[in-house]
């Protein structure tokens, strides 16, 4: 029997994973920070190894007959973002990478990565794409599948966030707001990177079709939600708030057409009708 290994495998995406890949009836491998971590993916039926991914160690060598790999891993970041803190995150990302990589023979490599890595209209991706840009370069072309996630919507995403920041009147628009936001769901990012381990190696996006700017999200969240429409607040005040690295992601003009969807997928949910349920937000 084949055998996955999912690293990031007590994130949201990592878990959603993890599940889905035991649907199929696979056996599947997690990968966690810590003890702490493994009960609930033992109880989902996956095997558990507990790792540090930066530092090589004996996790290496209970991977390396991996069949699969599915990177979703990342280094945390929590707000306010500092430039300094990208740039260890991002060294981070390499190393975590480069250690997977070289543990295992895998047939396939999945990444996990975001569009806020993607050339936009305005030149490179984000300053916070250069994470996920770190740990794409360290990839083998010839058996990896990139995939690169919008902006996604779970109960622990930034978008819950910005929908609870709205209901207490703690969210501003950032600069003009005229700026596209890819979004995607959990389980559509689940599925999008399970299509891309059943097709060819190579990079894709996975983002619903209808893509908002960042003015009209938050104006339907408002509508949705009942919470007041909020002004807009420059990119160098939001920085207090957010850093200055999320703050520019914030307003980052995504060029949707830069790289295919992933084939054979297409997104089940639309943020327009499941966007506040799915992050568990709403009038309280």
């Amino acid at each position: 029997m084949s055998r996955h290994v999912v690293t990031g495998a007590t994130g949201a995406l990592g878990r959603s994973l993890v599940s889905a890949l035991r649907s199929r009836g696979l056996e599947v491998t997690a990968v966690v920070r810590t003890p702490a971590q493994a009960p609930a993916l033992v109880e989902a039926g996956a095997g558990v190894v507990v790792a540090d991914l930066t530092r090589p160690g004996s996790w290496q060598d209970e991977i390396a007959d991996a069949t699969v790999v599915w990177h979703t891993a990342a280094p945390r970041l929590e707000p306010p973002v500092r430039r300094r803190a990208v740039g260890r995150r991002e060294r981070a990302a390499a190393r975590m990478a480069e250690l997977v990589v070289d543990a295992t023979e895998a047939e396939r490599i999945v990444l996990a990565s975001s569009m806020l890595s993607s050339r936009g209209p305005a030149g490179d991706g984000t300053a916070l794409g250069r994470i996920s840009t770190a740990a794409e370069s360290r990839m083998p072309v010839d058996r990896t599948s990139i995939v690169r996630l919008g902006w996604p919507y779970n109960p622990e995403s930034f978008l819950a966030f910005m929908v609870r920041g709205l209901l207490e009147s703690r969210y501003r628009i950032v600069a003009e707001g005229t700026n596209r936001m890819p979004l995607i769901s959990l389980p559509d990012a689940t599925a999008a990177l399970v299509a891309a381990g059943d097709g060819p190696p190579g990079t894709w996006s996975a983002h619903e079709p209808d893509v908002p700017t960042q003015k009209d999200l938050v104006h339907h969240l408002c509508a949705e939600t009942g919470a007041r429409r909020p002004d807009h607040l420059p990119v160098a005040m939001a920085s207090l708030s957010f850093g200055r690295v999320l703050a520019e992601a914030l307003t980052w003009d995504a060029d949707c057409g830069t790289l295919s969807l992933v084939s054979e997928w297409a997104p089940s949910l639309d943020w327009r009708s499941d966007l506040v349920s799915a992050v568990g937000g709403g009038p309280g």
